[in-house]
């Protein structure tokens, strides 16, 4: 009952029980301790990224909505899919990452830099997760350091987005400013939280940087 108690499987329990002897309950017990420790830190990182998850609903919340703020964007961690979408519904971006490992975290929609100055705003180069320092992906991972960034949020979702990028990139070429990498449009409020679509909040941010620079 104290080995079971200690999360011990029977099959190890039975083991131990039909040899019974010092170093063997000793071999056991770090065992179980080790694996004791690994469960920990995976619910230390979940815990992580739940408050993460908690603080970023309530930003969406509490944030303006359609103002355009220059700021200085994170350094991101980003595991791309090769997967184009034209007009994307939430059930498309589902589909996108359905075969990517359970994620808690942020699943967005990239436009390349050249795409943007060409005014294509309705097709989506790819579908990105933005990884946390601690995640570990196989596939292809984009690591970008901070940088200029131009930031909006809008009431809607991905089919409300080509306004606000109209609006973006008005505010970038009338402060001088030039596109340097892909947009990351991220929506932070959506079905999966509320039915009051009232409530969804998206946020579009463009890497940007001054053009006299």
């Amino acid at each position: 009952r104290y080995l079971r108690s200690l999360g011990m499987t029977l099959e190890a329990i039975g083991e131990f029980l039909r040899d019974r002897n010092v170093s063997g309950i000793l071999e056991l017990l770090e065992a179980q301790k080790m694996e004791i420790a690994a469960k920990q830190r995976e619910l230390k990182i979940t815990k992580r990224k739940l408050e993460r998850r908690i603080q970023s609903i309530k930003d969406a919340l509490g944030s303006p909505i359609d103002e355009i703020q220059l700021v200085t964007l994170d350094k991101q961690k980003f595991l791309l899919l090769e997967t184009k979408l034209v007009n994307p519904d939430n059930d498309d971006l589902e589909m996108a990452v359905k075969d990517s490992l359970v994620f808690l975290g942020k699943v967005g929609l990239g436009i390349l830099k050249n795409h943007l100055k060409e005014g294509s705003l309705e097709t989506y180069d790819f579908v990105f997760l933005m990884l946390d320092k601690e995640d570990s992906f196989s596939g292809k991972v984009l690591t970008t350091p901070p940088q200029l960034g131009v930031v909006t949020r809008f009431k809607g979702l991905h089919k409300e987005a080509p306004a606000a990028y109209t609006k973006l990139l008005e505010f970038i070429s009338a402060n001088n400013l030039e596109i340097t990498d892909f947009s990351r449009e991220i929506t932070l409020i959506d079905s999966g939280f509320t039915s009051d679509q009232n409530l969804y909040v998206t946020e579009i941010q463009i890497p940007v940087r001054q053009k006299n620079e």
